[in-house]
This record gives C-alpha cells, sequence and structure tokens, in this order.
C-alpha cells in the first residue's frame, strides 16, 4: 500500500471516529440543526426530472432474490403508498425498506427513484427520494454499522405499471437491478371492527420454545389479534410445525430473513454474530418492523410489534379492539404500553402446558412511560416504526398516547434481569407480587394449546 492511500485510510479512520463525538457534543449543547434533529431532510415540493434519453431502456431483469442492489443500498421490499401526509404535495409514493452501510456518506448524497415501463424497461421518469434513517443517532451515533432506511419517492397518478431502480441525480447504468413494488391490499369491510396485525421480528432460535410460541399465538387470538406476520432467520423443528400449522388456517404469515451485505448467513454463524453483535441486531430488525408496517397499511388499522416473551394485558377482560376503543378520538400515531416483568427463576409454575400464563408472581411497578414499553402503531399516522414507537409520522402534528396503568399493561416473561435493568433488578426482583390475570382467563387458551399441542405431537 502507498504511503499517501495509508493516510487517506487512516485520517478517514480518525474522523469516522470523531465524528460521533462531534454529534455528542451537538446534542448535550443544543446547537444541532433540525435536519439532524428530525433525522431527516423533508421534501414537501418537488419536480420530475428526466436524466436519461428518448428510449433509453434498462438492460436488467426483476430478480427473486431477498436483496437487490442499488448502490449505496440493499433494498429488501418496496410498496405503493397513497395515504395522506405532509410531504411530496400528497402525490401517491413507493415505500422503499432497505439496508446501507455508514448513515452519514449515504445522508451527504441525493438519491433518486428511476422509473421504467414494466414491459417494455424504457425509461420514463425520475424523482428525488426522502431518505429517512430508522435509527436515531441519539441512541448511537456510530456509524460502522449497517443502518436500516425508509427511502419515500413519488409516483406519477395512475402510473401503476412501472418498474424502478435508485441512483444519484443522473441517468442510471442499463444493467443496475431493477425493483417491483406491492400494492397493499385493502380492508375488504372498513365498516368491520377494528383490525390488528401482530409483527414479529426475525426469530431465531435453536432450543425447542414450541409450546410457548403455541401459547403465546393463542393468547395473541384470545385477545383480539386478526393476523400475525413472522419474520424468521433459523427456529427449532417443533416452532416449525406450530407456525406452519396456523399459517395452514390462514392466521400467520411467514417471512424468511437473511442479512444484508457480508453479514454472514450460514445458520450457525449467522446466529452467532446475531449474539454476539446487539447494536447491529438492533440495526437489522427495523428492516422486518417497517415491512410488515408496509404489509398491512391497508389491511389493518393498527399493528402491534412485538415479542414472543411478551403479552400485552388489558385489566378488565376484553380484547385490545374494546381496549382501543376507550381512547379519546385524536392523531395519535402510537398507543404506548408500559412494560412489567414476570421473571421465571422467581415463580412457581402451576401449568406446564401453560408456561406463559401458569408464571403467577410479576413486578410491582413498571420500568416509566417508555423503557420497554411497546406500542398499537396506527397505519393512517405512522410512516415509519422503531422497536418501541412510531418513529417517523405521515403528519406532524400527531403524537403519542400513553395507556394508563390501570387500562392495560405489557407482561414481559424473561430468565431474568436483564442487563440494561442491572441497577434496578433488586428493586424489581424483591418487588414481585401476585399475578393470576392471565391463568384465571386461561380456559379456552389451555383447552386449544392441548387441542393443537397433541395434534402436533407436542404433547404426550
Amino acid at each position: 500500500m502507498s504511503v499517501k492511500k495509508y493516510l487517506s485510510n487512516f485520517y478517514g479512520s480518525i474522523e469516522d471516529a470523531v465524528r460521533p463525538i462531534k454529534f455528542l457534543w451537538k446534542l448535550r449543547n443544543g446547537t444541532l440543526s433540525k435536519d439532524l434533529q428530525n433525522n431527516f431532510k423533508e421534501i414537501t415540493t418537488f419536480h420530475y426530472n428526466y436524466f436519461c434519453p428518448r428510449k433509453y431502456y434498462s438492460e436488467n431483469i426483476i430478480t427473486n432474490d431477498q436483496w437487490t442492489i442499488n448502490p449505496p443500498f440493499y433494498i429488501f421490499s418496496s410498496y405503493y403508498d397513497n395515504r395522506d401526509s405532509n410531504y411530496f404535495m400528497k402525490n401517491p409514493v413507493i415505500q422503499i425498506i432497505g439496508s446501507g452501510y455508514n448513515m452519514s456518506y449515504i445522508n451527504e448524497k441525493k438519491h433518486f427513484c428511476h422509473f421504467f415501463d414494466s414491459t417494455t424497461k424504457i425509461y420514463l421518469y425520475s424523482s428525488p427520494i426522502m431518505v429517512r434513517t430508522l435509527w436515531k443517532k441519539a441512541w448511537d451515533p456510530r456509524e460502522s454499522f449497517y443502518t436500516s432506511f425508509l427511502l419515500t419517492c413519488p409516483i406519477k397518478n395512475m402510473n401503476i405499471n412501472v418498474v424502478f431502480n435508485i441512483a444519484g441525480p443522473y441517468c442510471p447504468d442499463k444493467k443496475l437491478p431493477l425493483n417491483s413494488f406491492v400494492i397493499p391490499k385493502e380492508i375488504k369491510d372498513k365498516n368491520s371492527d377494528i383490525r390488528i396485525t401482530t409483527c414479529v421480528k426475525g426469530l431465531d432460535f435453536d432450543e425447542d420454545l414450541s409450546l410457548k410460541l403455541l401459547e403465546w399465538i393463542e393468547w395473541q387470538k384470545y385477545f383480539g389479534i386478526n393476523h400475525i406476520t413472522f419474520y424468521l432467520y433459523t427456529i427449532h423443528e417443533n416452532m416449525k410445525k406450530v407456525l406452519k400449522y396456523y399459517s395452514d388456517n390462514d392466521y400467520v404469515t411467514i417471512i424468511p430473513l437473511t442479512l444484508p451485505g457480508v453479514q454472514p448467513n450460514d445458520p450457525k454463524e449467522r446466529s452467532s454474530f446475531i449474539k454476539r453483535n446487539k447494536q447491529q441486531k438492533r440495526r437489522n430488525e427495523l428492516v422486518p418492523y417497517n415491512d410488515c408496517l408496509y404489509r398491512h397499511i391497508k389491511d389493518s388499522d393498527y399493528i402491534l410489534v412485538i415479542d414472543i416473551d411478551e403479552i400485552i394485558l388489558p385489566i378488565k377482560d376484553m380484547k385490545y379492539q374494546e381496549l382501543l376503543k376507550l381512547i379519546p378520538d385524536y392523531k395519535y400515531s402510537s398507543i404506548m404500553v408500559q412494560n412489567i416483568f414476570k421473571f421465571y427463576n422467581n415463580n412457581i409454575t402451576i401449568d406446564k402446558n401453560l408456561p406463559l400464563a401458569s408464571h403467577r408472581f410479576r413486578s410491582k411497578n413498571s420500568q416509566g412511560k417508555e423503557a420497554y414499553a411497546k406500542s398499537f402503531i396506527n397505519t393512517k399516522y405512522a410512516s415509519s416504526v422503531f422497536t418501541h414507537f412510531t418513529l417517523h409520522k405521515q403528519f406532524n402534528n400527531t403524537m403519542k398516547f400513553y395507556l394508563p396503568k390501570n387500562v392495560g399493561i405489557k407482561l414481559h416473561f424473561k430468565d431474568k434481569c436483564p442487563e440494561e435493568s442491572m441497577y434496578e433488578c433488586d428493586k424489581l426482583i424483591n418487588s414481585m407480587i401476585e399475578d393470576d390475570f392471565l391463568i384465571s382467563r386461561s380456559d379456552s387458551v389451555k383447552k386449544n394449546v392441548m387441542k393443537v399441542g397433541l395434534l402436533l405431537k407436542l404433547l404426550n
């Protein structure tokens, strides 16, 4: 390596290390620009561009690979979105969920969607992309990660027989891969009750959690969830049996998941990588969460982003739909539900066939309004979602609603106190109270667990 190239790499590494420190200093002193505070540059007005000559065409075909590479992006999925919003003069848009390495490099560039006729592959027009990083620097400003993005570009009205690729403000290479997009299905009966879909991030388990998974799904049904969408890396064969059973009965959608870029995808290597790299894991999770949002923006009024060791519990025995109707009518993008821990090692199991409901003790206090909280996300107002709440919104005047604890809580089943709460652990463990909310309502759930468990030979 030449001295010049070595010094260039060295100074680049120094800048990569210094940039997060500068950000934290500005955050602390209140000197961040509006764009950095919002995490994106708003585009409210725009015009279509024409970068390519007449009859320019793409030589590429659409592949079935899970990730399409349009540098610097790895594109996972794309959806047509004609909801109202503050952006792009209320034109319909394509919402693109993807990943990219080094978020500052990506945010410093201009990106465009380049549209082509889906049949002839002839170039039509280009539109600017509003790049929204699905991560806030205040959570962790380091940039040497694959970060998830929501890329939004306007599409001409009644112009759905098109495909597109992503490049800069120029005519894209003819060999740059093309992407199609999904038009989400509308709710069949708009006058029906509130529809809710549960979204579950990429599952990666080598142990057999099939009975817990089975009970968890039955609790989702009990509380009124209309559908569950699961994203899967690798799971135990018995867990696959459970998901297949509910998929065959049209209650569950199963979506296999891989990692973008040079991250490993050999199952054993990937599992080890996910366990070792928590910060990368958290950034990767935002791809399936946001894919699930857009997959269900038309067939669901809310999505519930939750893990299989969590259950939202209405204090009164009611469905989620009834609970949501108690909330004042306003533009709430997230209905936040506070977290209550249930530690396995501090409980007595009274029914081995109900590994969740039969643990009778929980911590007395929640962790506050937002720590570990989960949300019902309103699909009318959410542009993107984070693990706990709506991240970007369709309208600037929407807000969160914090559900009172005497109305509903989130039960969080853990083997032990999580590392992130280490300073609270003694207090949490020593303030356990008896809790029979689930077991007292479990008759129908147990009946279904026994029926499906015996059918799938998970129970003797």
